[in-house]
Order: structure tokens, then sequence, then C-alpha cells
């Protein structure tokens, strides 16, 4: 988990009542002062100015069956994948999936163990299922299906053992003292603050020029420990796609999107101008808005 983890991030704390990610740049938080914090008002004006200018559409259906879905499968992954007391899963994972104010309408998670699965009641009888697939790990159930519709496979890795593999592609680090331009004292310092309240923190993990120099875990939590990536998926995705580009597996100007936005398809006189302009103008995807290509 650590040489995944570590080799995409700079910082990752997962808290409590939200998963924090940290962008501090090891070298300034070590040779000098921290920069002055952004106000609430700044931080909401830089993130309205990059808002892609489409409307937004909920989901059809009950909120509530879509939040109970969410949690089922928060917990599931929780329970059966990192290993987590249920009562602190749902105090403090996931949140964003079902806010507390949701999961307090909500009945209580249970979990049973024996079925691998987690059973989330919404009020009127409807009940949300997660199940553990192993290597396909949590899947909510579709309401009033008893399983998913796809046969789960064991999946047999290839990778070496990361026990005896260097870091950051395995989880031998290096014997020798970290860089002396760092003051590791200030590190630590940075590692303390950010586990200060300890409540609800899983783990840290900071890399400073493509090396690991500070970690610090929770009770119970280790470096092996599968935690959720959350937006890091994202992260890894996004570079594994390039890294495949890069050496020719797909074209950046392939038919991919086409199939998942159909009305891109239909209001464009061809798959090619369709995914230029998937491309170009990803912002003016949207049902109510019309694409000229």
């Amino acid at each position: 988990m650590r040489a995944l983890v570590t080799a995409f991030l700079l910082a990752f704390v997962v808290t409590g009542a939200q998963t924090q990610h940290f962008t501090t740049v090891a070298t300034k938080s070590a040779l000098s002062a921290p920069d002055p914090r952004p106000s609430p008002a700044a931080l909401i004006s830089r993130a309205k100015a990059l808002e892609l200018d489409t409307p937004y559409a909920a989901p059809p259906g009950d909120p509530l069956l879509h939040h109970a879905a969410g949690f089922a499968k928060v917990m599931c992954s929780a329970v059966f994948i990192t290993g987590l007391d249920p009562d602190f899963a749902a105090d403090n994972v996931g949140y964003f999936t079902a806010p507390y104010e949701m999961r307090a309408e909500l009945g209580k998670p249970v979990v049973d163990r024996e079925h691998k699965q987690v059973h989330v009641v919404v009020p009127g009888g409807v009940t949300r299922t997660a199940v553990y697939l192993g290597d396909q790990g949590c899947v909510t159930l579709p309401v009033g299906k008893e399983w998913v519709s796809f046969k789960p496979v064991k999946l047999k890795s290839s990778l070496p053992d990361a026990s005896k593999q260097a870091w950051p592609t395995g989880d031998v680090l290096p014997d020798d003292p970290p860089p002396s331009e760092l003051d590791m004292a200030k590190v630590k310092e940075a590692v303390d603050t950010a586990f200060d309240p300890p409540e609800g923190k899983t783990s840290l993990v900071v890399t400073w020029k493509g090396r690991l120099i500070a970690e610090r875990y929770a009770p119970g939590i280790t470096a092996q420990t599968p935690l959720e990536s959350w937006s890091m998926g994202k992260s890894v995705t996004a570079t594994l796609m390039g890294v495949l580009i890069q050496q020719g597996a797909y074209r950046q100007q392939g038919l991919v999107g086409t199939d998942l936005w159909p009305q891109v398809r239909r209001q464009c006189c061809s798959r090619k101008q369709a995914v230029a302009q998937l491309w170009r103008k990803p912002q003016r995807i949207s049902r109510r808005k019309s694409l000229s290509c």
C-alpha cells in the first residue's frame, strides 16, 4: 500500500470527518516559514473561477436511496477491506457519499460478516446492500437484486515481492540518512501537527524529490493496510493512461468517449469530430447544451 500511495502523492491524510490531501512541498516547509493560510473567501473565489460552465442535474430517483447505496459501499470497504471497526467507519469514513445529516435519516448499518455484506435500511423499508467480492472489492447491489450481474474472479498478481523491492516500486527504504538540506525536526513537527488531534486519522506519508521522508500510522494501521484511494484513483488512472498513450497503446484522438456520451455522437457528424469535441470542449458536454462540430 505504501508503494502505491507514495508513488503518486506528496502527502496524504485520511481524516475523521474528511479526507485531507496535503500538497505541501517538503523543502518549503523544512527550509522556510509557511505561506499565510488563505481565507475561506479566497478559496471559494478560486474554486468558482475553475468551475465548468455546465448545469448540475441530480441523478434521477430518491436521493436518500443513493446516499444509502454509497453508505453501504463505504462501510463494506472499510470493514472487509481495511478492517476498521464499523462504528469508527460510520463516524469517520466517506462522509461525502452520505453526509452526516443523511446518515442520521438512515438505519444503522448492519454488518453480515458471514456473507461479507453490509445492509443499510432506508425509511420506508428499502434496503441497500453492498457485498465484498474479493479482488473486485465491494459492490453495491441494485435495488431488488440479490447478487451482482458478473462472475467475480480471483486475480493473480505478476508483481514482484514488495518486501524485496526498493521504494517506490517496493517497500524497502534506503539506510542512508535523510538529505542534509532537510530540517527533519521541522518535518516531524509538521507530521505531529497533521495528527493533532489524532482522532479519526489513519495515515500520513510525505515524499520529497522521490524519497519517502516521513510516515505515520494510527494504531491498527500499517504501510500494508489497504485504504480507500478516493480521488487518488483519478490521478493514478490519468497517469497510467498518459503512459499508455506515450507507449502507443492508445491514441489521444481515438474512439474513447463517444459511447460514454451518446449525445455528443448524435450532435456531431462523425466519430472523429465527436472525439475532437470531447478533447477541446469538455465543459460543453451537457444534455442541455448543443455542440458545434
